[in-house]
């Protein structure tokens, strides 16, 4: 594999990752499970998210998980959401009163 490529392969990723956190502070979870098919991400509004782009998500520290895994003692949650702030609502405020 080239630089080229690799580089190609991180924006990419990159890209996905950006997508979800947008979507994510528009309100959507990003969700973890189990199926037939072994496991998998997806956001709550149903589209599907690659493995590594979620993982890259849920190392931001804007993004908490909700200590709701299966097995006590996992350390990955079944469901994140972005963390609330108090300047979240002042945002909201200003943006409806505009």
């Amino acid at each position: 594999m080239n630089n080229h490529t690799i580089r190609a392969r991180n924006l990419r990723l990159g890209r996905a990752a950006a997508d979800v956190l947008a979507a994510m502070r528009d309100g959507q979870t990003l969700r973890f499970e189990f199926c037939r098919t072994g496991a998998r991400w997806f956001l709550s509004g149903g589209r599907s998210v690659d493995d590594r782009a979620a993982r890259l998500v849920i190392i931001n520290p804007e993004i908490v998980g909700e200590a709701d895994s299966l097995f006590p003692g996992l350390a990955t949650s079944q469901t994140y959401h972005v963390k609330w702030s108090p300047s979240d609502d002042n945002r909201q405020e200003e943006s409806a009163t505009r």
